[in-house]
């Protein structure tokens, strides 16, 4: 934490709810929306932080993954310049950071996956589950997820 503030970040909000919409091309709108765990600023610079009770290295892991929406939705929510977005491990009595590598980029490559993949919806097209084995194993919406459902 010191650390950080040394570098001039300031808390500035913490459970803030935010909101963006997403343009279909059929003329629909897309509301997405979050409650952000908490936000930094230093000067005109901007962080996006979730607090996660998850080792350091699965959260760097979740963070470099370019499939993981979270850090990616909250950036676009915010609806400015985000330049840092990153997961807080909090792992017994020390804090860590698992950050994001290009927010932007990464925002904006899932906004263009959920646009499409809502659009296709919008056409009739179904949801395929895309999981593996292996991954289905330990995932965190095993049991709610259509793939143990479908059709074989």
């Amino acid at each position: 934490r010191q650390a950080r503030e040394a570098e001039g970040w300031r808390y500035d909000a913490g459970e803030h709810p935010a909101s963006c919409e997403l343009a279909l091309s059929d003329g629909g709108r897309l509301r997405l929306k979050g409650r952000l765990d908490r936000i930094d600023r230093s000067g005109d610079a901007l962080a996006v932080l979730d607090y996660k009770t998850r080792d350091l290295k699965i959260l760097k892991d979740k963070a470099a993954d370019p499939e993981d929406v979270q850090l990616a939705v909250y950036t676009a929510l915010m609806g400015e310049a985000v330049s840092e977005a990153g997961y807080v491990a909090l792992d017994g009595k020390k804090l860590a950071l698992a950050t994001v590598d290009d927010p932007a980029d990464h925002a904006r490559a899932q906004m263009l996956r959920l646009r499409s993949l809502f659009e296709h919806m919008g056409e009739g097209s179904p949801l395929v589950a895309n999981g593996v084995g292996p991954v289905c194993s330990w995932c965190d919406a095993r049991g709610v997820c259509r793939k143990d459902h479908h059709e074989r």
